[in-house]
């Protein structure tokens, strides 16, 4: 079933690449993507595949054909589907991200047409947050903290994306 976000059109060839691709990340532990490709048909179609590390990619990996338009980033999470907020800033700046895994996939579409600067700083400054959290998940491995302090900063953490998501972007699931 083809799916649409605004005047793009993911056809059912996209909606299978990102499967398989979410099964290649599942077997191998890595995450994998793509840039989502605009063709001159307004159809979106999966641009070179990248495979990252166990937690990130190198968003400069991602290419499309010559006489195609980036229009976002397609790309797997081992957990869950939620973006973090280097995932919305990348996805803000190029218009939308789509996150996989196991549970589905999510696709977060910024709700202005144009990049809106303002709007892009403000996720941006939220990105220092991110490395906190990282930052405590070591202090937590190595029980510099507590569960519950780490569970409290964990939460804080997920309401600031949570902010962004509801105040920035339109989230769209994409049915497998």
């Amino acid at each position: 079933m083809t799916t649409k976000i605004n005047s793009y059109i993911i056809p059912d060839n996209t909606k299978n690449e990102m499967i398989n691709v979410i099964g290649m990340s599942i077997r191998s532990k890595l995450e994998h993507g793509f840039n989502l490709c605009l063709d001159k048909d307004n159809n979106i179609r999966p641009g070179k595949l990248c495979k990252g590390k166990k937690c990130s990619m190198e968003i400069a990996e991602f290419e499309c054909k010559e006489d195609e338009k980036t229009v976002g980033t397609f790309h797997t999470h081992e957990i869950s589907p939620d973006p973090s907020i280097r995932d919305l800033a990348i996805g803000y700046l190029g218009g939308m991200t789509c996150i996989g895994n196991y549970q589905g996939i999510k696709c977060y579409k910024r709700k202005k047409e144009d990049l809106d600067a303002l709007e892009y700083a403000e996720i941006r400054l939220k990105e220092d947050r991110e490395q906190f959290i990282k930052f405590e998940h070591e202090r937590w491995l190595t029980k510099k903290i507590t569960d519950k302090e780490f569970k409290e900063e964990v939460e804080k953490y997920k309401k600031e994306v949570s902010g962004l998501v509801n105040s920035y972007f339109r989230v769209i699931d994409i049915p497998k």
